[in-house]
């Protein structure tokens, strides 16, 4: 009888605690745990974009009155903007002023660009520091990169139209794009040398050396792309069809050769083959290479 009773008082007990519930009632928001913040944690703009504007929101049930400070993190690295130099901000106080009615603001940024004087790509970063009456959030800093648009090989990098024969896709189009190397200016990066490295774009990428009259990419074979396909990684080979089987050399190199204003040709066998097979005598199995012929890249 004991044991009845003590289960039917927590029954009841549990009944009444439910019933002093608002199971509707939505959960409160903290305004104690209200805050400002950046947007985007990057921006990435060309050196003559001219005035940039860094968005700062506010996360709180009703907008704010409130100031926020802001400074430039301190960088010695050699790839580090200066301010006055490189840019300025539109207002000098570093206080960014939210109204009350906007839970939005943002601060304005002058790119101040060096035409004809290449000077590499340059990064600063902006901190917000302190708001008055809420926190800071954790997204308190944007890193601003400043693209120079005066690169050496300003006239090669960009996007290409690449046409080609594959040995077994037949005639192929795609896009290809010629990127800088972020130390040498007298190297480019190219993500789609051929159509297996479009189908993984940014996987297989390999370098070439661009001669100093810009007339020609020279590619060298054995680049090792560090992309396993399970029987090793995929080198960068020439590659040649004979006796109906295809063979792939490591050492060597691909050249494209200047044709005309944005058009480059070679016609070189190239593909991807993995360490197995590249190190055994050469012979590649068609699931292993996709050798292109004939190839034209014409600049978009």
């Amino acid at each position: 009888m004991n044991k009845f009773l003590s289960i039917l008082f927590s029954t009841v007990a549990a009944l009444a605690l439910l019933a002093s519930c608002d199971l509707n009632k939505a959960p409160e928001f903290d305004d104690s745990m209200s805050y400002v913040s950046f947007s985007t944690p990057t921006i990435t703009v060309s050196e003559d974009k001219g005035t940039i504007t860094l968005p700062v929101q506010m996360a709180t049930l009703s907008a704010k009155a409130t100031n926020v400070t802001y400074a430039v993190v301190e960088d010695d690295s050699p790839t580090a903007a200066v301010e006055g130099t490189d840019f300025t901000f539109s207002d000098a106080s570093g206080v960014l002023a939210f109204d009350g009615e906007s839970l939005t603001a943002g601060i304005q940024i002058n790119i101040l660009p060096h035409p004809g004087v290449y000077t590499g790509d340059k990064t600063f970063t902006v901190e917000l520091t302190n708001a008055t009456g809420m926190n800071v959030g954790a997204d308190n800093k944007c890193i601003i990169k400043i693209l120079d648009m005066d690169h050496p090989l300003a006239d090669i990098l960009g996007s290409y139209t690449v046409k080609g024969t594959d040995q077994f896709a037949g005639g192929v189009e795609y896009t290809m794009n010629l990127l800088k190397d972020p130390k040498d200016v007298t190297v480019v990066w190219c993500d789609a040398i051929c159509q297996l490295a479009s189908s993984v774009r940014g996987r297989l990428n390999v370098y070439g050396n661009v001669s100093e009259d810009h007339n020609t990419i020279t590619f060298p074979c054995g680049q090792d792309t560090g992309l396993d396909n399970g029987d090793g990684n995929l080198i960068f080979c020439i590659t040649t069809y004979t006796g109906g089987k295809y063979y792939a050399n490591d050492e060597g190199e691909v050249v494209f050769t200047k044709t005309a204003d944005g058009v480059y040709t070679s016609t070189h066998g190239m593909g991807f083959v993995d360490n197995k097979y590249v190190y055994t005598g050469g012979f590649m199995l068609g699931a292993d290479t996709d050798p292109s012929y004939f190839t034209t890249w014409t600049k978009q």
